[in-house]
């Protein structure tokens, strides 16, 4: 007898497990190999649901977008007027994201000043 599986909740399940990737470790996380070993499935799991990586990335992206959409309507419903409470979720692109603060900031300046001093003298990156 052959097994039945709900497609649509497979891949939402394979979407939300590269989201977490993604969150957690960044885009080059987002492999057909780690996805495959959070879900405990072999790679064609990703082939079978996703045309390509491309693709994958893109529903990972769209799923960041619905949830960063639900919390700033969870806040707008509570209090239309909470400014701070409105630009906190929308800073976020998934629960699982690490917050990053000024230290982050200041390191990540750092390491583009270079390249953008060369640029400005006229030098190829």
């Amino acid at each position: 007898m052959p097994k039945f599986v709900d497609h649509e909740s497979r891949r939402a399940h394979v979407t939300e497990i590269a989201a977490e990737l993604v969150a957690a470790e960044g885009r080059s996380a987002l492999t057909a190999r780690r996805v495959a070993e959070a879900t405990g499935h072999s790679t064609t799991i990703v082939s079978h649901y996703f045309d390509d990586m491309a693709e994958l990335m893109y529903e990972t992206y769209r799923l960041a977008v619905r949830r960063s959409r639900s919390r700033v309507a969870a806040v707008l419903d509570a209090d239309p007027t909470d400014i701070v409470g409105l630009a906190e979720p929308s800073c976020r692109s998934t629960p699982y994201a690490r917050p990053t603060g000024a230290s982050g900031l200041r390191s990540s300046a750092r390491r583009s000043a270079p390249r953008t001093r060369r640029r400005a003298a006229g030098a190829s990156p």
